[in-house]
């Protein structure tokens, strides 16, 4: 009896939009569709990480990553919320996209990051992009999180559509669809979740249109 051995791709995509329709409301992100937002370690979570319809990029809502000025500067973003997706992306073969406007430069460092918890339960950076508060961007280069400037200068108040290409060799990263990093995949681990967060030094990120890319390969025997 011969056996064949076939691989199928599977690509299966979400979309956060932050809207009505998809179960969001304007106000708090906290526990909403699983959002988590940073606690102060004593029990207390920060309360101005909001669903608002102050700015957007598609819909009618968007998600404000605010600075909280019930704290003071941090040391690195800790300030924003974080949720765990549905289903790990594959970090041989995905994509995840997302828009982005920046209030301000010269204030705090934004940071937008998809995890991973590597074989020894370490949580570690499998992509990471942040609006530097001199006005470029740099993406993350270790698990260390040491980042690398592009070379790519931002604007405050405009929007941006960042996309991330990852595969089992590369991490590539696109603005308004022009590639402007490829670093090595460092951690080959799946992403399990998103972060979006800040130091604290002033000003706001929104983030809207967030587009996930799971390409799944099936062994089928036969």
């Amino acid at each position: 009896i011969a056996a064949a051995l076939f691989c199928t791709t599977i690509s299966a995509q979400s979309v956060i939009n932050f809207e009505a329709s998809e179960g969001y409301q304007l106000g708090d992100i906290r526990n909403q569709n699983s959002w988590q937002v940073t606690d102060d370690g004593e029990g207390n979570f920060i309360s101005n990480q909001i669903i608002t319809n102050e700015k957007f990029s598609s819909g009618a809502f968007s998600f404000k990553n605010a600075y909280e000025p019930e704290y003071g500067d941090q040391f690195f973003p800790i300030i924003g919320a974080q949720k765990t997706l549905d289903q790990p992306l594959n970090y041989q073969n995905s994509t995840i996209s997302f828009d982005v406007l920046v209030t301000e430069d010269d204030a705090s460092n934004f940071e937008m990051a998809g995890y991973g918890i590597s074989t020894d339960e370490e949580f570690y950076p499998v992509f990471d992009l942040a609006f530097d508060y001199a006005g470029t961007l740099k993406v993350v280069t270790n698990i260390d999180y040491d980042m690398e400037d592009t070379g790519f200068a931002w604007q405050p108040n405009v929007w941006y559509a960042i996309k991330v290409e990852i595969s089992a060799t590369d991490i590539k990263y696109f603005v308004n669809n022009a590639l402007i990093s490829s670093t090595p995949n460092f951690t080959q681990i799946n992403v399990v979740g998103l972060n979006f967060l800040h130091d604290n030094y002033g000003g706001d990120a929104y983030i809207d249109n967030i587009i996930v890319n799971n390409n799944l390969t099936v062994n089928d025997v036969v």
